[in-house]
């Protein structure tokens, strides 16, 4: 593992200038990442632009996770339907002209449709 403080000074060019957004690209997710303002000024005008942009990123990346576990760790967004028997299940299934579509886990935006129920869209 790489040391953050020689991560820090690979993000000081030979030149002095700091490059925050070259460190971003190997600290953080490249995917993820939007590239900071052009700094023009001084190296504290440089790195203050660019500590400005680091501290967006990491609240936009915190927010897009905590949005990404609640959607993980949601268990409200499905219910189950039971019958007395298999027979009956299959059956009903078949009737609805579900059967082709699995037996036990069925996608409800598919179900909402056959039923022409409107649910909204995500």
């Amino acid at each position: 593992m790489t040391d953050p403080l020689d991560r820090v000074l690979d993000g000081v060019d030979a030149l002095g200038t700091f490059d925050l957004d070259g460190l971003l690209d190997r600290v953080l997710d490249p995917d993820a990442h939007q590239p900071a303002p052009e700094p023009a000024g001084t190296f504290a005008d440089q790195a203050a632009v660019q500590l400005s942009a680091l501290e967006q990123g990491i609240k936009d990346r915190k927010r897009a996770e905590r949005d990404r576990f609640r959607a993980a760790t949601d268990s409200e967004y499905w219910f189950a339907v039971c019958f007395t028997s298999r027979a009956q299940k299959e059956a009903f299934l078949k009737a609805a002209g579900l059967w082709e579509y699995g037996d036990k886990y069925l996608d409800g935006r598919l179900l909402a449709d056959r039923l022409g129920v409107e649910v909204p869209q995500e």
